[in-house]
């Protein structure tokens, strides 16, 4: 098979070398068509949810049960709840001093924070100007304002917090109907043992924004992204707080950002690429001239423009795969802007392997034949290579991450451009510049060189810019080693990789001391590697994506040490639940939750948060004592629909059908791991 590969590949050359235009001239067009798609069709698609899970992961299917259902509208809002199923902004500020943040000063420039942000204008690009009252989610008909915050911050800067006994993590006041939460408000938390509140290093305030109408997720993003732009400048009313934050789109941002520091080191990658096989082509010539010995370039074999074209031929390979794809509609992903850095390497390997097998070739043949008779080894070695690439990018495209999927879809698609091209257009082109070689024409300018037999003829200018070898010196090669001449009369024609790793790293590696080396380091590799491969922790840390330098970041550090319970519950969704008046099914449901409540990682019934629970108490409080557990069915949902509906905190946890019968239920449990 390789043998009839081998032949039919190097026929093919040989028709390339006679008529080499059609083969430039062709994917340049091509090229140029194909790019279209990128001008037209290119978007990144970005959403760290969907890009990093299974496309069949059941979270998904989950997540979609809780939007549905009790995160569908802006009206279905209760402070606290749902908070990743909306567009929100999480701001946390952190003592300059790493002190307690409740001091008096510090809570008095704490509320001013507040009224900064809940009252600063900000302007969008098209000069539509709006504040967070604009866009907030309102609870009991008020905007959001994170009144519990700035009331515990007034009663720190008072000095009132033994006087109203401020506890932790839940607060209860007279002002409130509801115990306040404190756990995800304050983080570095100190208590006495009364579980009194002390002192504690960290605020955390969240704004929950709208986003069910186009001009309100307009709005909700611009405030998002004018609020960090604030924090990352420093301009923010405080001079007491470190100020971090979190928000909706930041991994999508930090992406965003990702891909413009990427852009100038790919032009930056090309360039040195390009100047790394320019410098690569370059064969040196050490030549006896009446001053000494001298470095002489051979302009006639040396092949620069070679290492341009084939730089130039991988970025068309890589613009027309681009494009193609767009074209066809494949999704654009951040991921795959590192492919061109990928395909760039493929694509100069292949360059010098047809350069190698090139200069493996007689210089006393015709360049058809010398096309033949390298392509024939060459472009074996290229298609081997491209088919098992290309073949293992498919094969990853089977993994369930659409990031993976549509990387593996791009770079599959430039590594086939890269052996279409290299086959056309860098075949052609070395064909034309063998011609140059073989009348002895500088590679680059393409006019006579100087003959290296006359270099004590040559001016300055042209012994290090024109001189050439002849192709009769293999004549004389062979000449002089039947007649025994001095080896410094024979020229040695390989470039000077070749000479290097065939003179001198081939005796080198052959040794018996350095086999005996490799063998031991190979083994100590293998023990290394096995070690590493059986300890590996499949995992992704979405932190990761974000810079080491921002703010993002660290807040996610501190919410993750301070704030572990912001992370730590889990959302029930009961889509058929019993009837909780029926005392058979209630007491099922119960002895269910009462299970899951005991798990390992349960923090038990103090952790749940349950309508139930709550309503038990709510009645009590009312006088009515066990009277719940007597309703039937009908007096349940009616009692339901006409009293504790408004009971704010669960309102939007039970759906009700027209029919009059429970829908869905949803409660949360709270997680110790």
């Amino acid at each position: 098979m390789e043998k009839v590969w081998a032949n039919l590949l190097g026929r093919y050359c040989r028709f390339i070398a006679g008529h080499p235009w059609p083969f430039i001239i062709t994917p340049a067009v091509l090229t140029c068509l194909l790019s279209a798609g990128i001008f037209l069709n290119f978007k990144i698609v970005r959403g760290v949810h969907y890009l990093y899970a299974p496309l069949n992961a059941q979270w998904k299917l989950e997540e979609d049960v809780f939007h549905r259902n009790w995160a569908a509208t802006d009206e279905q809002f209760y402070p606290g709840k749902d908070i990743l199923r909306r567009k929100g902004l999480y701001v946390m500020l952190e003592a300059k001093d790493c002190g307690n943040v409740l001091r008096r000063p510090y809570a008095s420039e704490f509320v001013r924070f507040l009224e900064w942000l809940n009252t600063e204008k900000f302007t969008t690009v098209d000069g539509l100007e709006y504040s967070y009252r604009n866009i907030c989610l309102r609870f009991q008909n008020d905007c959001f304002m994170n009144a519990h915050a700035r009331f515990l911050a007034d009663i720190f800067f008072r000095g009132d917090q033994e006087i109203l006994n401020v506890t932790y993590p839940k607060f209860y006041s007279q002002y409130s109907t509801e115990p306040i939460d404190l756990s995800n408000t304050l983080g570095g938390v100190r208590t006495d043992s009364r579980q009194r509140l002390l002192n504690a290093t960290t605020w955390m305030i969240l704004y929950q924004l709208k986003q069910h109408s186009d001009l309100m997720m307009k709005l909700s993003s611009d405030f998002e992204i004018a609020v960090s732009e604030r924090i990352n400048t420093e301009r923010v009313p405080t001079k007491l707080f470190n100020v971090y934050y979190f928000h909706s789109d930041t991994f999508d941002l930090e992406l965003a950002k990702n891909n413009h520091r990427i852009a100038p080191r790919f032009a930056l990658t090309f360039t040195l690429l390009a100047i790394f096989s320019v410098l690569c082509t370059f064969n040196v010539e050490w030549a006896n001239t009446t001053k000494g010995v001298t470095p002489v370039i051979d302009w006639v074999i040396s092949k620069p423009l070679m290492g341009i074209v084939g730089v130039v031929a991988t970025v068309m390979a890589i613009t027309s795969a681009t494009g193609l794809l767009l074209l066809l509609d494949v999704t654009f992903v951040d991921v795959v802007s590192v492919m061109p850095f990928l395909s760039l390497t493929i694509g100069i390997d292949d360059t010098f392997l047809m350069l190698a097998a090139w200069h493996e070739t007689s210089r006393m043949l015709s360049v058809e034949d010398r096309i033949e008779a390298s392509m024939r080894h060459a472009a074996v070695s290229v298609s081997i290579t491209s088919l098992t690439d290309a073949l293992a990018f498919l094969i990853g495209s089977i993994a369930p991450l659409p990031a993976v999927i549509y990387f593996c879809y791009y770079s599959c698609a430039a590594i086939c451009f890269i052996f279409v091209y290299s086959l056309t257009i860098f075949v052609a082109c070395l064909s034309i510049q063998g011609r140059w070689e073989e009348s002895h024409r500088n590679s680059v300018v393409c006019i006579p060189t100087v003959p290296m037999e006359e270099i004590e003829k040559s001016t300055l200018l042209e012994r290090y810019l024109n001189m050439g070898s002849r192709s009769d010196t293999e004549l004389k090669k062979q000449k002089a080693l039947s007649c025994s001449l001095p080896k410094e009369m024979i020229i040695d024609n390989r470039l000077w990789y070749q000479r290097f790793f065939e003179d001198f790293y081939a005796p080198f590696i052959t040794r018996f001391d350095v086999q005996m080396a490799s063998l031991i380091s190979f083994v100590a590799y293998f023990t290394i590697a096995s070690f590493g491969v059986i300890n590996v922790r499949v995992g992704f840390d979405l932190v990761n994506l974000i810079q080491k330098d921002s703010p993002s970041r660290r807040f996610l550090e501190i919410r993750s040490q301070l704030f572990p319970d912001d992370v730590s519950k889990l959302d029930v969704a009961v889509m058929h639940p019993p009837n909780m008046g029926d005392p058979v099914q209630r007491k099922l449901f119960l002895t269910a939750l009462n299970d899951l409540e005991h798990t390992s990682c349960s923090l038990g019934r103090n952790g749940t948060d349950f309508w139930y629970f709550a309503y038990q108490r709510y009645v009590t409080r009312l006088g009515f004592g066990d009277s719940w557990t007597n309703l039937n069915e009908n007096e349940t949902v009616s009692f339901v629909k006409k009293t504790f509906k408004s009971y704010c905190s669960y309102a939007e946890n039970l759906l009700l059908l027209r029919t009059k019968s429970l829908m869905h239920d949803f409660f949360q449990i709270s997680w110790l791991c």
